[in-house]
């Protein structure tokens, strides 16, 4: 974190070699994200916190190699997640807070390496469709959706995801139906459901979970 470093990012155009590129926690970094584009030998990219920095997504669209992206609290960011489409390595995801970002989940239908995947905080429309494009991410452990209230449809979707350990809905309120497509999610030990207030149904698919140790529900559910 140099955070006394600014500028935009031009004079890294041409270091056609990198693998890793870390320049989190320092809101001086301006411009787009146009001069990285190039870099296609990047595994992973990091620019977590890094508030000045404006445009959209698709100078990442080319960057095939990265199998971990951190856009943490980039909020100046915009447009659609289309551009990540192409990124079928990825394996860790973070786009928490990312609040200048709209659309729905179609473009990460592919994404079939990933196995964390954080969207939480794209709230008030910024995030919108249901969950289906996830239905495939068979290799997800972490998929956090807090504050993405413009959600819609129900649980089905997350039925296959058996590779679940850590599933945060909390404020996903556009949710709806009941809990029966978290049955076989065995390996879940921390399910976070506060204030998801159209899931309706009692506790019963819960049963089985027996690797629970975080537990958080809304309180619509009978028993809840």
């Amino acid at each position: 974190e140099c955070r006394g470093l600014a500028g935009d990012l031009k004079p890294l155009s041409g270091l056609k070699q990198l693998t890793i590129l870390s320049l989190n926690g320092s809101k001086n970094w301006t411009g787009n994200l146009k001069p990285i584009s190039g870099l296609s030998e990047l595994a992973e990219l990091n620019l977590e916190y890094c508030t000045g920095l404006t445009g959209d997504l698709e100078p990442l669209e080319d960057l095939t190699q990265l199998t971990a992206l951190n856009l943490e609290s980039c909020r100046h960011l915009t447009g659609n997640l289309w551009p990540l489409m192409r990124l079928e390595r990825l394996v860790k995801a973070n786009l928490e807070n990312c609040t200048g970002l709209i659309g729905d989940l179609n473009p990460l239908h592919d994404l079939r390496s990933i196995t964390v995947l954080d969207l939480s905080g794209l709230l008030n429309m910024k995030l919108t469709g249901d969950l289906w494009p996830l239905s495939g991410l068979l290799q997800l452990a972490e998929l956090n959706l807090a504050w993405c209230d413009k959600l819609s449809g129900n649980l089905e979707p997350l039925r296959r995801l058996n590779q679940l350990t850590n599933l945060n809905l909390s404020l996903c309120n556009g949710l709806t139906g009941n809990l029966k497509p978290l049955i076989g999610l065995t390996r879940l030990s921390k399910l976070i459901l506060t204030r998801c207030s159209r899931l309706k149904g009692d506790l019963k698919p819960l049963g089985e979970l027996h690797q629970l140790t975080n537990l958080a529900l809304c309180n619509g559910l009978a028993g809840a």
